[in-house]
């Protein structure tokens, strides 16, 4: 596997072979799939494990027929076996995405159409100075961006640090309108916060985050993966 990150996406609404995706689940995926009221949410999370699938079997040369994973007690995945891949999985309106490392990643993307959403509950999710930062900007537009890179910033570290929303989003600040992004968050969440790096894309009409540990700025590859050829890599963007 290369050094740096690989950001490999998936549109939701190219047709895929649903089929051929729910034979590769394990028994507890096929029960959580079925437990999806909406055909869109089903669809959604066959998208997801495929894209995972693809991924993992482009990167580490196994069929994606072989790969099983674990959880953490947070609910972290994990692969099984012996290679050590380290990826982060998002999925959001219209895209399911999968970063891949040799170290600690995260990845959040957020759909440019979620803006005015994500800046409605900025009272509750972003810091003083995250509020300040976004109420200096004058157009609303640049407004809500700017609302949705804070957003997937946060997401993005808090699943590098394999924690989710025990590390709460409103103890973590960025000031993104910097490079770097100067993550600021208290010492007993996070020693050494300077030893991540974050990287913000659009990518397909969403604001995609990296968040990966590093001691200096990592580069991106992106990918685009069709989801009806599970094992082997996606085609270069």
């Amino acid at each position: 596997m290369r050094a740096g990150v690989d950001l490999w996406y998936a549109r939701t609404e190219t047709p895929f072979d649903e089929d051929a995706v729910r034979a590769l689940l394990t028994d507890e995926e096929r029960a959580r799939h079925g437990a999806f009221v909406f055909p869109k949410n089903r669809r959604e999370y066959l998208a997801t494990r495929g894209l995972e699938r693809a991924v993992l079997a482009a990167v580490t040369g196994r069929p994606a027929s072989t790969l099983r994973f674990h959880r953490t007690d947070l609910g972290r995945p994990l692969l099984d076996g012996p290679v050590v891949v380290h990826f982060s999985l998002t999925n959001t309106i219209g895209l399911v995405a999968c970063a891949t490392s040799r170290s600690e990643v995260g990845l959040d993307a957020e759909a440019f159409e979620r803006g005015p959403e994500v800046l409605g509950v900025a009272d509750v999710v972003f810091t003083v100075a995250e509020r300040d930062s976004l109420a200096r900007l004058v157009d609303i537009a640049e407004r809500e961006r700017r609302a949705l890179e804070l957003w997937t910033a946060k997401e993005a570290y808090m699943k590098a640090r394999g924690l989710g929303f025990t590390l709460p989003p409103e103890d973590i600040e960025f000031a993104i309108d910097r490079q770097p992004a100067n993550l600021r968050i208290a010492a007993y969440h996070d020693a050494r916060p300077e030893r991540w790096q974050l990287s913000t894309l659009e990518i397909a009409g969403h604001v995609v985050t990296v968040c990966v540990e590093s001691p200096e700025k990592t580069d991106i590859a992106v990918h685009a993966v069709n989801l009806n050829v599970l094992d082997r890599a996606g085609e270069s963007r």
